[in-house]
């Protein structure tokens, strides 16, 4: 059976079995329509119909009694939700129309506590309490299939939940990447990125779907870059790009991309919160980051058991320009030039990334978890202190220069005393990457040359890139379209690299 006929203990097994039967002879209608959201809403309408079957409910009048019944309860549940449901089917249709998409699902028992609370013969008020929990969310999924997946040569499954109704979708991938097969059933990890097993080196990959790569030209042009940097750089600090490609067939269908890197064993920030990192551990880290520098936060750190690092995303990477543009890097790592300015910064905003990550290494715990950029701002300058006059001219905004003026005058922290157990060496490269001011803040040479971390450095094993052709970034008038076809140049044209037998090396 579809459903469980046990669930509702006020309803006879009949009538659950009736209601299995409707929803079976419904099925093949769901499956038939031509578009994946007619798919979605016929099958909302199916369960939510079913389920106004099985209550016994009809229309209730305009005007309700003040103390609403069960069933009114249930039905007003149940009419919310369905909106809700067409509503989130209709945004996931919209991404994921590509693929097949399975659905799973099963009534949620009904709720007891107002049958409890009326034979306990408790107060009016808790029984009007105890009537706001009846049936809250109707559905919940079991893992029951109405089709089976289908087989490829690589089949990701991505999970979504909606409202209550789990959705799977899968892709197959094209010839050049046949031998890879997914690491385990529905396995999805950060951000669209699933673990797969190459048969050909017998190594786990990840493989992550680009998220809308042409929803804009913003979006666009990131995923160009991101691809361009990723095919570019060879080096141990960052994530090798290992192949790409697209199920769509042509131009005119290309909407999809997939990239294949190694897969490691797990990011800095799921790192941190398992356990408290050691002084040795801590060095060795933040080496291998100024090693390898861009916009950082830790869930763009991978790492394996030997704590070897690499970078992992290169979507809002820029080129070697001295000044660069846009209000991008994650908020609790953003840079209070950023913050201030919200038009031009250089490189030393990774330098921030990079204090603000330290001190996460040493607390276990985000430095400067902002709910907004103001707020975010007031962090940070309860950590160091109320800037100098002399910053807060070089300030572009006057608006920023006004607020800055305004707020109430803050002492730096003992940085001792907030990071404490932090020996004397991290704690001073850890307050020149703090600096406010970009132009005295520490630049990746020095602090790669620190005595916290001077002993790993060796300048003949620090390769410098070759430089990076971003020509591209000045074609400002590239449509969206454009850079779709300069994607898809790079998916058609792109030469899988040897992929490594031990993708931890």
């Amino acid at each position: 059976m579809f459903l469980n006929s046990n669930l509702f203990s006020a309803n006879s097994e009949k009538q659950w079995e009736d209601l299995d039967s409707k929803i079976v002879h419904k099925i093949d209608s769901l499956l038939g329509k031509s578009t994946l959201e007619q798919k979605l809403v016929t099958f909302g309408d199916i369960v939510y119909q079913t389920s106004l079957d099985i209550f016994g409910a009809k229309q209730h009048q305009t005007k309700c009694p003040p103390q609403r019944s069960k069933r009114q309860l249930e039905m007003d549940t149940l009419r919310k939700l369905k909106r809700k449901l067409k509503k989130q089917i209709r945004a996931l249709s919209s991404e994921e129309t590509n693929g097949l998409l399975v659905i799973w699902r099963q009534l949620k028992a009904r709720h007891s506590a107002l049958s409890r609370a009326e034979s306990a013969g408790k107060k009016r008020s808790q029984k009007r309490k105890s009537q706001e929990r009846v049936i809250r969310n109707p559905f919940q999924f079991a893992r029951q299939l109405f089709q089976q997946p289908k087989s490829g040569t690589l089949t990701l499954v991505h999970n979504k939940v909606i409202s209550g109704f789990q959705a799977l979708r899968q892709a197959r991938a094209r010839a050049p990447v046949a031998g890879l097969e997914p690491a385990m059933e529905g396995c999805l990890l950060i951000s669209r990125v699933d673990a797969a097993d190459d048969s050909q080196t017998g190594t786990k990959v990840a493989v992550k779907k680009l998220h809308r790569p042409f929803q804009s030209d913003i979006f666009a042009k990131r995923a160009y870059r991101e691809i361009r940097m990723l095919s570019h750089f060879n080096h141990e600090n960052l994530i090798d790009l290992l192949d790409i490609f697209t199920p769509n067939k042509s131009l005119a269908d290309f909407k999809d991309v997939y990239l294949v890197t190694p897969l490691l064993d797990t990011d800095l920030q799921k790192a941190l919160k398992c356990q408290t990192l050691q002084d040795d551990n801590i060095k060795w880290l933040i080496y291998q980051i100024l090693r390898g520098l861009k916009d950082l936060k830790p869930n763009n750190i991978g790492v394996n058991q030997n704590s070897d690092l690499k970078i992992l995303d290169f979507g809002l990477a820029r080129s070697s320009a001295e000044e660069m543009t846009g209000y991008v890097v994650s908020r609790w790592y953003r840079a209070p030039e950023i913050i201030l300015n919200w038009m031009h910064y250089n490189q030393k905003v990774d330098i921030w990334s990079v204090g603000c990550i330290f001190g996460e290494m040493i607390t276990r715990k985000p430095l400067f978890k902002g709910a907004d950029h103001i707020n975010q701002l007031n962090k940070i300058l309860h950590l160091v202190g109320t800037p100098s006059e002399d910053f807060i001219k070089k300030i572009a905004s006057k608006d920023a220069q006004t607020y800055i003026r305004k707020l109430p005058k803050q002492k730096k922290q003992d940085y001792r005393t907030y990071f404490a157990g932090a020996n004397e060496e991290a704690i001073d490269l850890l307050e020149r990457m703090l600096d406010l001011d970009p132009d005295s803040r520490i630049s990746v040479e020095d602090a790669l040359c620190h005595p916290y971390i001077v002993q790993f450095h060796d300048p003949e094993d620090e390769p410098t890139a070759p430089k990076f052709d971003s020509s591209f970034e000045s074609l400002v008038d590239a449509n969206t379209s454009g850079w779709r076809k300069l994607v898809y140049e790079e998916v058609v044209n792109f030469k899988p690299k040897q992929r490594p037998q031990d993708c931890g090396e």
